[in-house]
């Protein structure tokens, strides 16, 4: 391992040392985070699921110092396990997610400098953080996204679709025949 990808994975791991319920979940298995020096010592490490986190803390017992901070943003899971899992993200987090996706969004789609329309296709509650692309939120519901494309293509140099490939493949077979529609081409 890189020593620089080694010196992150271990700040990444004292960093969650410092939340009261993986202290706790060390502590069960006789794990102290000196323990751990070396990548293999991660072998040592309890598994982490919903069932043993989730289900078993409070979310303050899962956060860095027992507090949940400044929250911008919570994510859940689907809840398909049947215990929801939860992501919280701080302003700062935010901020920095967002400009990443734009970098990624950029070189794949130049949406900087082209009027972009990004349907999110993605299943409810997975939202996009952008600011270089006016999101359409229509979840897995091929009809809103025909509808947004239909009504909106006209103002857009281009239109992307994201989602899962199974949902953006139904969509075309709709009637979508490009994924990226460029201004001015006939919407079917």
């Amino acid at each position: 391992m890189h020593e620089s990808t080694w010196r992150l994975l271990l700040a990444a791991f004292h960093r969650a040392c410092r939340t009261p319920a993986y202290r706790v979940l060390l502590a069960e298995t006789g794990v102290s985070p000196d323990d751990i020096t070396e990548p293999k010592d991660f072998l040592q490490l309890p598994i982490l699921g919903k069932h043993n986190t989730f289900e078993r803390f409070a979310v303050h017992e899962l956060c860095v110092d027992g507090t949940p901070g400044e929250v911008a943003s919570v994510l859940t899971s689907s809840g398909h396990s049947g215990v929801f899992a939860f992501g919280l993200y701080s302003r700062q987090e935010a901020i920095a997610a967002e400009e990443r996706l734009d970098a990624v969004f950029d070189g794949l789609f130049k949406v900087r400098s082209r009027k972009t329309l990004m349907i999110n296709c993605l299943p409810m509650g997975v939202r996009v953080p952008t600011r270089a692309c006016t999101i359409g939120d229509t979840s897995v519901r091929a009809d809103m996204a025909l509808g947004q494309i239909r009504g909106f293509a006209r103002y857009f140099e281009q239109i992307v679709l994201l989602g899962e490939t199974a949902f953006v493949k139904h969509l075309l077979e709709l009637g979508i025949k490009p994924v990226i529609l460029e201004r001015g081409k006939d919407v079917q």
